[in-house]
């Protein structure tokens, strides 16, 4: 009988899962189209076995919410060819250390934002 588990992926920004605790493991996915980040509830609940099929079969519970159990199957396929490419981070300080790092890119690009605009209006004449 093959194992299915009921895990979907829960789409997040670093810095709201963080803000509500809701478990060890953040999640992110990247693929030709752009990248996603979350969690999969229960993921760091599972027993060793569980959690070990989880990761052999991270592609297809992403992309098609099951295991697909054939050899060379499209889910697998995404991942060999890093179309879909799922890593994981849970170290609690590389976290923390993640969202700080942002906070200051974030300020770092609202700055810019501000010089660009006040460069703009001076070469409108606006403050002229």
């Amino acid at each position: 009988m093959n194992k299915k588990l009921n895990i979907k992926f829960v789409e997040l920004t670093i810095e709201k899962w963080n803000a509500l605790g809701i478990c060890e493991t953040f999640w992110i996915i990247k693929s030709k189209t752009g990248c996603k980040t979350g969690y999969f509830p229960t993921f760091d609940d599972l027993c060793d076995k569980d959690a070990d099929h989880f990761l052999k079969y991270k592609n297809c519970y992403y992309l098609k919410g099951e295991p697909c159990y054939n050899e060379g199957c499209d889910c697998m396929l995404e991942e060999e060819t890093k179309d879909c490419v799922i890593d994981s981070i849970s170290i609690y300080n590389n976290i923390k250390n993640i969202i700080y790092l942002r906070k200051d890119l974030i300020k770092e690009i609202s700055i810019l934002k501000l010089e660009n605009e006040f460069f703009r209006s001076i070469n409108s004449g606006k403050y002229f």
